[in-house]
């Protein structure tokens, strides 16, 4: 039932608890450069099954790191932090360069252990954009720009492949749709031992007339791509109705449909509980939930 938890489907939070604890203040960070991807991704990899646990593990390829300002575009870069509130962090950063340079990665022989590491330089610069993106994406809708992005999960043993097929599929689909070339850019926003979360961003060319269906019609092609690549259709957003197009409700079992849909019924007959998001009440159709 975790999904229709999480998407508010059939129940609402009455208590919660919220654990704390000290603010870091001891930070060790580096910034990793690999010439070949699929060597980053073996590092990141390494470094991802190693349980040392980094508070940030963020692999950008080349042309995301340029557009984040971190680097030349000639790089693949993997930016590493580590931050405790007890213990001085450099043995485990100095472990994860060990494995990240087993994987042809370089780094410059520099640490930098400060209160502030984390604004400051790559690291810093990629905190910096991130914060501002959602101020850039506007500045481009009105200069005729979709500027976006989707997100998947995979396994390691499929990541490079994957990665590839994606972005140059995307590619070759917003081609299609506005006859002008794209931008797609790739980044790890999450990893675990057995697998990694993918962020694609990318940049479509749309008149202001056209726009919101481009973007829909987008969604509709990277949702089947992910899908008929062996992905996810989401990751940590959860679903959601775009999500559904042509994605989440193809890699749902049948099964847990009739299940959670059977809860429903019982806890909100009404479906007053956020209707649409993993499957239509009866009566209705996706369609409709898209329109409002």
């Amino acid at each position: 039932m975790g999904d229709g938890l999480r998407q508010g489907q059939v129940g609402v939070i009455k208590d919660a608890w919220v654990r704390l604890q000290n603010r870091p203040i001891f930070r060790s960070f580096r910034t990793v450069e690999f010439s070949d991807y699929s060597c980053a991704l073996v590092a990141t990899r390494l470094i991802s099954q190693s349980a040392l646990f980094p508070a940030k593990c963020r692999l950008l390829d080349a042309s995301e790191a340029i557009f984040n300002r971190v680097g030349d575009g000639s790089k693949h870069l993997l930016i590493l932090n580590f931050e405790s509130a007890d213990h001085d962090m450099s043995p485990w950063l100095e472990r994860a360069l060990e494995l990240a340079s087993d994987a042809e990665g370089y780094c410059e022989p520099q640490d930098i252990q400060k209160d502030n590491a984390h604004r400051e330089g790559s690291s810093g610069n990629r905190r910096s954009t991130f914060l501002r993106m959602p101020y850039f994406r506007d500045a481009l809708i009105r200069r005729g720009v979709v500027q976006y992005a989707f997100k998947t999960v995979i396994t390691w043993d499929k990541s490079f492949d994957f990665i590839h097929a994606v972005k140059k599929r995307t590619a070759v689909a917003i081609k299609g749709l506005s006859n002008r070339e794209s931008f797609i850019n790739c980044w790890l926003t999450h990893i675990y031992p057995d697998g990694l979360a993918p962020y694609f961003t990318y940049t479509a060319p749309a008149p202001p007339e056209t726009m919101i269906d481009n973007w829909i019609q987008i969604k509709i092609e990277t949702n089947e791509i992910c899908i008929s690549e062996h992905g996810s259709v989401t990751h940590h957003h959860a679903v959601g109705r775009d999500h559904r197009i042509r994605g989440y409700d193809h890699q749902r079992p049948d099964l847990f449909k009739e299940v959670l849909s059977s809860a429903k019924q019982k806890i909100d007959p009404n479906s007053i509980l956020n209707p649409g998001v993993l499957f239509d009440p009866v009566g209705y159709s996706h369609d409709h939930w898209m329109t409002l």
